[in-house]
């Protein structure tokens, strides 16, 4: 046969997926762990072919040893051998007893196949030596073995968390079943497992696997480079094909230490003789240009699966496709992301779309020369290798993104039950706003939440309520600042109300103000004075100090002899602790007395706001009437009329009008002036005194400022004076201690009496306060009586004004 010819009809690379027995003529590389495999299954029963992922496990033992055993390989057992290779999955007796009926055809009657498979299963089922019992049912030929290979052990680790909730108790009865069958010389039955060797710790959990695998392990090495020279070179050959000895070398150079080395390199040679296959010309080898052309092992896996993603036609079939790889992977409790099997029906579920519409999105995967996805023969899809989840890097991003949505629904559903148990309360951002993200990003249906927590609907409405609470709080938040703002709106309206009640009575307010400041220059003056004090006091108290201290130390050593006069000092204690008690008592009533006058200040308080409002209802009325005044005296101007002369009654000379006073502050010339003249005058020397006010107000505000600093000053001097006191009366109390030991309790007796005797001060000063509250109270209502005399006296300036008017009209009018 031509090479072109061999070339035509066969790739002698497989690609991501494992070889199989019938491929073992292009199985090179591994004659010598072939042989090692054979040499202890011989040994032991029970072999665990332990590696890496990516390590060649399942294809050293599907076309490297089984074809060996068949061959006569294993003298002693002979060359008749049954063969069974299947997967664990979620359920491992299910499968195990699908691969004795269709591959060793055991249990097989005249029955249906559903009722041979029914009988198998429930015999498997029946005890621990169920298998062994299958076996001997089969009646197999003499001298006939079976060889049971269990690839991809791990995913017994994997299902235990399964939602069936019966998945230990069958991965725990399917382990004693291998181990019985193993170990049973009754029966000829040889176990074989493949393991990802990060899986290798979890076989502690079933008793007598750890110890069997210990016994019967094998781990696969690395493959040197004179083998993977022979695995590049060997199948080509066969194929009659040839690879350039550059490529060659190139490709043992890329190899490196790459975990994924054996299936992207398989991967790659696949891609690349496919490639060969339809571009070379004559006997050209596979050269450079073919393997570039492809991606190199850098990116040949990506390129190939992104082709097969290109080729999905619209955004629906993307997202089942996304939907589908990303249920394909799991990521572990240690972070290790694996493969997750799952039925069409499953993934169709989880997708919310017919299995027709899956598999429609999956088919440009399973194409002929890709294999990404395998549809296994229990109608299970698979990933056709792990190394696919670490090299499509479209695929890498979706597990991360998978692992985080279902980190946080996990998150999401605890909550949800501890909420529901009344131990949480319900999410706030940022949690809150990492879940309605979650939600919008994942649509989560039933099918997928049943693979990490079934309480979705709980978790649900957990989110629900959490986004009602949020929304409800940012209402009662913009709320909170609308009343904010119209209450400062209120203050500001208040204030230029007040602000021009003090415009009018800035005349006043001067006087007052030049009163206030020789007081507060007094009082700063005094204040200085006080600071003088007691800074010697201090000086003094810390002279005392000293002094004391030192007759401390005296007064220590004279302690000793103070002995024998301990029985009788214990009489006088007992004494003193009659008289505390009774201190305190008295310190209790006055405590009661103070909070009494508490009360008192709280309830005459109430009172301050209805005056308050009266007031501001007189203010308005002034204001308005004010403004008609200012309305008249601009028409009496304009008309140039003198103006009226003011009668008062008694009463109204007591309270004198608002002009009134000004009159006779300023003391102006008679009304026969001009009144523009006279108006001009009044508001010169209205500007002049509100300057004098600006600046006496600036003055005063410097003095107050002045006599606070003082004040504070004063006071942190007392408060050291105090402390000073309170170590000297301390270091007394210990020289009283050392000369009499009664005296701490009379010092006790003392410090209670002097807290009696300040709460009743302070009971005291409440009780001024509540006085002052009183008289706040009739101020303001004295101010009020005031006020609204001043509001009948502007009504009663007004009328008079209409009246000059309406006089001066009629003088005015033809006759």
């Amino acid at each position: 046969m031509s090479a072109v010819a061999a070339v035509a009809i066969l790739n002698p690379y497989p690609g991501l997926r494992p070889y199989e027995p019938e491929e073992d003529f292009l199985f090179f590389g591994r004659e010598k762990q072939i042989d090692e495999l054979v040499r202890r299954l011989r040994q032991t029963r029970f072999l665990a072919v332990v590696g890496g992922s990516g390590s060649g496990k399942s294809s050293l033992v599907r076309a490297g040893l089984i074809p060996v055993l068949h061959g006569g390989g294993m003298a002693r057992a002979g060359s008749r051998w049954r063969t069974v290779i299947f997967r664990p999955g979620d359920q491992p007796i299910v499968n195990l007893a699908e691969a004795l009926y269709d591959d060793a055809q055991m249990g097989r009657t005249q029955a249906s196949r559903e009722v041979d498979l029914a009988l198998l299963e429930t015999t498997l089922r029946s005890s621990s030596a169920g298998l062994s019992d299958a076996v001997e049912q089969a009646r197999p030929a003499a001298n006939e073995n079976l060889v049971l290979v269990v690839d991809q052990f791990e995913e017994l680790f994997r299902y235990r968390s399964s939602r069936d909730g019966n998945t230990s108790e069958t991965a725990l009865a399917f382990v004693k079943l291998l181990l019985t069958a193993a170990f049973d010389p009754a029966v000829p039955v040889y176990v074989v497992l493949t393991m990802r060797s990060d899986f290798i710790g979890n076989c502690a959990e079933f008793p007598g696997l750890a110890q069997a695998i210990s016994d019967g392990q094998y781990l696969v090495p690395r493959m040197s480079r004179a083998e993977l020279r022979s695995a590049i070179t060997g199948p080509a050959a066969v194929a009659g094909g040839e690879i350039a000895p550059r490529v060659v070398v190139r490709l043992l150079n890329e190899v490196g230490d790459d975990p994924d080395q054996l299936p992207v390199l398989q991967h790659a040679l696949m891609r690349s003789w496919e490639f060969w296959r339809q571009h070379h010309a004559g006997d050209e080898p596979l050269d450079n240009q073919h393997y570039e052309a492809i991606g190199t092992m850098q990116s040949a896996l990506s390129k190939h699966a992104e082709e097969a993603w290109a080729e999905l036609q619209s955004d629906d079939e993307r997202a089942v496709a996304e939907k589908a790889f990303r249920a394909l992977v799991e990521t572990d409790e240690h972070g290790r992301v694996i493969r997750r099997p799952s039925t069409v029906a499953q993934i169709a579920a989880v997708a919310g779309q017919p299995e027709s519409a899956v598999r429609q999105a999956i088919d440009p995967f399973r194409a002929a020369g890709r294999g990404f996805i395998v549809l296994r023969t229990d109608s299970f899809l698979d990933l056709s290798h792990e190394s696919l989840t670490r090299i499509w890097e479209r695929l890498a991003r979706w597990a991360q993104e998978e692992a985080e949505a279902a980190a946080l629904y996990r998150r999401l559903s605890n909550s949800a039950k501890l909420h529901q148990a009344g131990a949480e309360s319900l999410w706030t951002n940022p949690q809150l706003a990492l879940g309605l993200q979650w939600l919008s990003a994942t649509h989560p249906t039933p099918a997928w939440a049943e693979r990490y927590d079934p309480e979705l609907g709980r978790a649900l409405d957990f989110l629900e309520a959490s986004r009602k609470a949020s929304v409800q709080r940012r209402v009662w938040r913009v709320a909170s600042i609308a009343a904010f703002v119209l209450l400062i709106v209120a203050i500001f309206a208040v204030y230029g109300v007040m602000k021009e009640l003090d415009n009018r009575r800035l005349v006043a307010a001067n006087t007052q103000l030049v009163q206030s400041n020789k007081f507060l220059q007094g009082q700063v003056g005094a204040q200085s004075q006080q600071h003088a004090e007691l800074e010697a006091e201090v000086n003094a108290l810390l002279a005392t100090q000293a002094s004391l201290k030192a007759k401390v130390k005296e007064l220590g050593d004279e302690a000793a002899s103070d002995a024998p006069k301990l029985t009788d000092l214990q009489k006088q204690s007992d004494d003193l602790q009659t008289q505390l008690h009774n201190a305190e008592l008295f310190w209790k009533t006055a405590s009661d007395s103070a909070a009494s006058a508490v009360a008192a200040i709280g309830a005459d308080a109430k009172g301050l706001p209805s005056q308050a409002a009266q007031i501001q209802t007189v203010v308005t009325a002034l204001s308005k009437a004010n403004a008609q005044n200012r309305d008249l005296m601009t028409q009496i101007i304009q008309l140039g009329i003198p103006l009226p002369e003011f009668k008062l009654s008694a009463e109204e000379a007591i309270y004198p009008p608002p002009f009134a006073r000004v009159l006779a502050v300023q003391q102006p010339a008679p009304y026969h002036a001009p009144p523009n003249a006279y108006l001009v005058q009044l508001l010169a020397e209205n500007a002049r005194l509100l300057n004098q006010a600006q600046q006496l107000t600036s003055a005063n505000q410097a003095l107050q400022l002045q006599a606070e600093a003082l004040r504070k000053q004063n006071d942190e001097l007392m408060a050291i004076t105090a402390d000073l006191r309170e170590q000297v009366a301390r270091l007394e109390g210990e020289i009283r201690t050392l000369t009499q030991a009664n005296q701490v309790r009379a010092a006790q007796l003392s410090d209670l009496k002097n807290s009696t005797a300040g709460l009743n001060a302070i009971a005291g000063s409440l009780n001024g306060d509540v006085m002052l509250v009183d008289q706040t109270e009739g101020n303001l209502a004295s101010m009020c009586v005031t006020m609204n005399m001043d509001l009948s006296t502007v009504r009663q300036l007004n009328q008079q004004l209409r009246q000059a008017i309406e006089n001066a009209k009629k003088k005015a009018a033809p006759q």
